[in-house]
């Protein structure tokens, strides 16, 4: 186990192995161990290399953290990370971590799909990796790290703001720096109605589904008056293709949550794909919400 952790080893794992506490201390007396944090030590004569720190500081910190920030983008191999630095975990809030060497971020908005497997590490994907350092780093490092992933194919512009939309929230850091680089990436102005309505209406014409209703009026429990841009009763399902530029879609996120919940107290269920889905990825976009009608009209037995 310890060769397959670069040398290092817990004592939880030495106990639940059967390696009894006099042995572990005999072991630690002799040399045969060596303490590198609390409770985890290191097998005498295994070399002091990066995966050893980072297999103790996993270790050290117990669960299932991840490695993150300046760590996941070393082992992505993103642009502007310096050579040599701390192991940066995150995990979710579970006491206080002091480790030398060691920089441990407990938040609760990772998501199970912000969290990927490479290699036999744990560790935030490019997007959320992305997302963290925009905290962290200045624009100009930031934009490159964001350039060249996005030419490398390790990521999207949309799927980077997909996943920041998804853990935005008053006052996070990073938010405004972020939400400026992924817009100069997108050129022109915010699209307008006339060519959301033309994109979205005729991708769905190349589908099976129905032709959804147009400026639908939004479910709501309160009386107060809205429309959507396109709905099927039937399945009370709601479309609405998103054409802002990024900072404007962080800023009405809260009017856009809470349009959301009035639809959802009303049984209905909004789908917001992009403008840059349905022009860049139309096949992919179809299937989705094709999946999401099918779902519906067998949960409301419709036809």
């Amino acid at each position: 186990m310890a060769a397959e952790q670069a040398g290092a080893i817990s004592r939880q794992q030495l106990l639940a192995h059967d390696v009894s506490r006099s042995s572990i201390q005999r072991r630690l007396k002799s040399g045969a161990l060596i303490t590198l944090f609390p409770g985890v030590y290191a097998v005498a004569g295994s070399p002091d290399i990066l995966a050893r720190r980072r297999w103790a500081a996993i270790l050290a910190v117990g669960g299932e953290p991840a490695l993150s920030f300046d760590s996941a983008a070393r082992i992505h191999g993103l642009s502007g990370v310096a050579v040599r630095g701390p192991v940066v975990l995150t995990g979710p809030h579970s006491g206080s971590h002091a480790l030398p060497g060691v920089v441990v971020h407990q938040i609760d908005d990772i998501a199970p799909d912000h969290v990927e497997v490479v290699g036999p590490w744990r560790v935030t994907t490019v997007p959320r990796t992305i997302v963290d350092l925009a905290a962290t780093w200045r624009a100009g490092r930031l934009g490159l790290a964001l350039e060249d992933a996005v030419a490398a194919q390790q990521t999207t512009i949309e799927e980077v703001g997909a996943c920041l939309r998804s853990v935005a929230r008053r006052g996070k850091p990073g938010v405004r720096v972020l939400t400026g680089l992924l817009d100069e990436h997108r050129p022109g102005e915010p699209v307008a109605e006339s060519e959301l309505e033309r994109d979205w209406f005729r991708l769905v014409a190349r589908s099976p589904l129905p032709r959804p209703v147009r400026q639908h009026p939004l479910p709501r429990t309160d009386g107060v008056r809205g429309l959507v841009d396109s709905a099927w009763p039937p399945v009370k399902l709601i479309v609405e293709v998103d054409g802002r530029r990024w900072h404007q879609r962080i800023k009405d996120m809260k009017k856009d949550r809470d349009r959301d919940l009035q639809a959802a107290a009303a049984g209905w269920q909004v789908l917001r794909p992009l403008h840059e889905h349905v022009v860049g990825a139309p096949e992919e976009t179809l299937r989705e919400i094709e999946g999401a009608y099918r779902i519906r009209a067998q949960q409301l037995g419709a036809a």
